[in-house]
């Protein structure tokens, strides 16, 4: 049975908050892979300016691979790193798959509280359904997080985990 699990979510702001309260309330470690990547590089688009992107793929791939290899781990990446297929094909094997689904209003009142620049949330909205029906393919266990706050968001996950172990013992 997989001991660690990946959560996920368009929001990366909502989702990430959502996956740390889940990590305490299930006393599970937390892994942000982007943070890792961060802490590492320092500058990641920097690191990509110089060596290039397929120098940095290589290191965010070695980042997630270090993030799963720890048993009892809440791993949270955002979708770039999570649409990466050699990523994701690690991830299914090691992880079970939890995506925070938003309805679409819910998914623009989050973004609206990200750092991100005008261009980028009206670029996000418009690749919104593309990616939500990906990442809910991708998943075992979709979670309707819509129209709730981050606190009632991770006890609807964390029941949803709970439930998903139950019917596999």
């Amino acid at each position: 049975m997989k001991k660690s699990i990946c959560i996920f979510g368009l929001a990366s702001g909502f989702s990430k908050n959502v996956a740390q309260r889940i990590s305490n309330k299930l006393e599970m470690h937390f892994a942000c892979v982007e943070d890792l990547i961060e802490f590492d590089l320092i500058n990641p688009s920097e690191v990509k300016k110089i060596c290039g992107a397929e120098y940095l793929k290589k290191i965010e791939r070695k980042k997630v691979k270090e993030a799963t290899s720890f048993e009892n781990t809440i791993v949270y990446l955002r979708f770039a790193l999570l649409n990466d297929e050699l990523n994701f094909k690690h991830l299914k094997n090691t992880c079970v798959m939890v995506y925070i689904a938003l309805n679409e209003d819910s998914y623009e009142k989050k973004i609206s509280r990200d750092k991100l620049s005008k261009l980028e949330k009206i670029l996000s909205l418009g690749v919104f359904k593309d990616r939500d029906t990906l990442l809910k393919n991708r998943a075992d266990i979709v979670v309707d997080c819509s129209n709730t706050l981050p606190e009632k968001s991770a006890t609807r996950v964390k029941n949803a985990i709970f439930n998903y172990y139950e019917e596999r013992i």
